[in-house]
């Protein structure tokens, strides 16, 4: 190959490299075999750890994103908010609300917000508690 070529050649895959990372596709997208999970702990008011009957993740078009009757990790008390598996559930690169009920004997004891973001492979918190005391 010549100068002109190898030039060209670096060009395409310059353009085809910027094409793959536009915001609005991610048709192309390179992503990491890690799995993204944004977690919450659950603690009564003297710190000790607070077992939900039952725990729900909405989005704001009130969309059941997620329901869990355990941890997500065992021997921990942590639970999920969202997880790299409802990333057809958000917009990519937009803000979005969820809101996440805590059940307690059949009844909604407890809820809260959760701004959360996706790119083209994972999700991320964009801002609400790391523990909730209930």
């Amino acid at each position: 190959m010549n100068i002109r070529q190898n030039a060209g050649l670096i060009l395409m895959l310059l353009f085809a490299f910027a094409a793959c990372n536009r915001k609005e596709s991610c048709v192309g997208s390179i992503c990491t075999a890690d799995y993204k999970m944004i977690l919450v702990a659950m603690v009564d008011s003297n710190g000790n750890p607070f077992v939900p009957e039952k725990v729900e993740t909405y989005d704001a078009s009130q969309t059941l994103l997620n329901v869990q009757t355990d941890p997500s990790i065992s021997g921990q008390n942590l639970y999920t908010v969202a997880d790299d598996s409802d990333l057809g559930f958000f917009e990519v690169d937009q803000n979005e609300v969820v809101t996440m009920k805590i059940y307690q004997s059949g009844a909604v004891v407890h809820q809260a917000q959760f701004e959360i973001s996706r790119d083209c492979c994972h999700v991320q918190k964009v801002s609400g508690l790391d523990t909730l005391v209930l």
